[in-house]
């Protein structure tokens, strides 16, 4: 689902991951970097109830997670939601293979949102 606003783009992550809620217990919300995760923190934190994954060490635990998507490589999820898959993010062909590894993570749901342009790699 495409947005032209960080804002609303971020409402309707939240929307999403509400409505998983009512159905499923490991959500995962994939970001391409750290520094993506970050930004989510700081905007979303109260919002967004979630464990925020920053480092390759930290324990998982059920319930929503925020995560750059290379540290969810080999991982699964009842629902995915891959944020801004935007062709800003996702452009080349290591991106491409970060994109794969998000969308292949779920097991019963896949939403895939971007700002702007959906990246080539989508469409």
């Amino acid at each position: 689902m495409g947005y032209n606003k960080e804002e609303t783009l971020q409402e309707e992550l939240i929307n999403i991951v509400e409505n998983y809620q009512e159905d499923f217990g490991k959500i995962v919300v994939l970001c391409k970097d750290k520094i993506q995760v970050k930004i989510l923190q700081e905007q979303l934190g109260k919002a967004l109830k979630a464990q925020y994954i920053l480092s390759d060490d930290a324990i998982l635990k059920d319930g929503v997670t925020v995560m750059p998507s290379y540290m969810a490589k080999g991982l699964e999820y009842d629902a995915v939601v891959v944020y801004d898959a935007s062709h800003k993010n996702y452009n080349n062909v290591f991106d491409k293979q970060l994109l794969y590894i998000a969308c292949s993570r779920a097991l019963h749901r896949l939403a895939i949102l971007y700002l702007g342009e959906c990246t080539k790699f989508l469409t």
